[in-house]
């Protein structure tokens, strides 16, 4: 896909393959689908929502004011949030690999969901929230800023070390 705003809508289908776009505002919106490979948006204000799907292989996008919704879904992979506001909100679903954000604020909510990896998020006034029997198995980095990490009694954290630069708990 090129340059500009695009939109994939996928419904009960399947991509083997990466998906690619260039830069601007993208769309990607999935319903009981599946990619087999990365998943790479660009730079520009991109909004990926995934339902009842799977993507095997990386979700990248590069810098702006990006939105994710994962729910429930399994990301095999990591995703990598680029610089600017970005937010993922993972609601009864699974992320194996890594999360890492970029500068800016990452705001990061897991609802009974589970990041297989660490989370390692850049410069900025973090935000990251776990509730309903979340769980992250690796460590936790929120980055340089002011951060904030929200932990019910449900939920943990169970990466080797300590949480590092989290100001508020």
């Amino acid at each position: 896909l090129g340059g500009g705003a695009n939109y994939i809508e996928m419904d009960y289908s399947s991509i083997t393959g990466n998906v690619t776009a260039g830069s601007g505002d993208d769309d990607l919106d999935m319903y009981e689908s599946s990619i087999t490979g990365n998943v790479d948006l660009g730079e520009g204000a991109n909004y990926i929502e995934v339902t009842d799907s799977t993507i095997t292989g990386d979700i990248i996008v590069g810098g702006g004011d990006d939105i994710l919704i994962i729910d429930p879904s399994l990301i095999d992979g990591s995703v990598y949030l680029g610089n600017g506001y970005n937010q993922l909100s993972l609601i009864d679903s699974t992320i194996t690999g890594n999360v890492t954000g970029g500068t800016g604020v990452d705001d990061v909510y897991l609802d009974n969901s589970i990041i297989g990896g660490d989370v390692s998020l850049d410069g900025g006034n973090d935000i990251l929230t776990l509730v309903n029997n979340s769980l992250i198995v690796g460590s936790v980095d929120l980055g340089a800023g002011d951060d904030i990490l929200n932990v019910d009694a449900t939920s943990k954290i169970e990466g080797p070390g300590d949480l590092a630069r989290v100001t508020t708990l």
